[in-house]
């Protein structure tokens, strides 16, 4: 894949393969919880988004508790009685929890993409997903330079409270916060001022804060 393929792409799985091997586990396994948390519309369950939630503490550190065991029981005892779309919902919520990051965040969007199929939302479903990924990762093939003299203390806390409570509509405030901070960065503020999508594990934000 070259650097335009991978800016216009709207095939999630292509690049998601292609830079499997560069990408850090956490980024997988949040990008895998986001797709499933999109298409958990189909799929109203508490326990798909308790395993989705429990997945990304998993990604952010946090040891598996024995609660998050009763949840996977939970998740397969739902798979039973559901629909084809409601069933495939299901296991992306599940897939989100295996152990392999990769084997999670390909199996999902290959569950996602089984979803938004059956309802008639493929090639939306697919270019959205391939936007967050963009999202996560930026472009490999030039990444943004970053001064840590714009990490300031409005920067930093600004930051904190998007990753916090997934408030990506303060990505502008962020923009404004860095250029203010004498960030020059075309790449960074264009991306925070983008309507997105965006989600947990938007490299701006993870840069800022310091996470892989």
């Amino acid at each position: 894949m070259r650097e335009e393929e991978w800016l216009t792409s709207d095939y999630p799985q292509l690049m998601l393969r292609h830079l499997a091997v560069r990408l850090p586990d956490r980024k997988l396994r949040l990008y895998a919880c986001e797709c499933a948390r999109r298409v958990q519309r189909y799929a109203a369950w508490k326990c798909a988004l308790d395993g989705i939630a429990i997945a990304e503490s998993i990604a952010d550190g946090s040891p598996v508790q024995l609660d998050d065991l009763a949840v996977r029981a939970a998740l397969g005892e739902a798979l039973v009685t559901t629909s084809d779309v409601e069933y495939s919902a299901l296991q992306a919520a599940l897939a989100t929890l295996h152990t392999d990051a990769f084997e999670a965040a390909t199996e999902t969007i290959d569950l996602v993409e089984y979803v938004f199929a059956e309802v008639g939302y493929i090639e939306p479903c697919l270019r959205e997903f391939a936007e967050l990924l963009r999202c996560s990762i930026g472009n490999p093939f030039g990444p943004a330079a970053f001064d840590p003299e714009w990490r300031t203390a409005t920067v930093v806390q600004l930051a904190q409270g998007i990753y916090d409570d997934r408030a990506f509509d303060r990505l502008p405030i962020l923009a404004d916060a860095l250029q203010d901070a004498g960030c020059d960065n075309a790449d960074v503020l264009s991306h925070c001022r983008d309507t997105g999508p965006h989600a947990r594990g938007c490299w701006v934000v993870d840069l800022i804060l310091g996470k892989a």
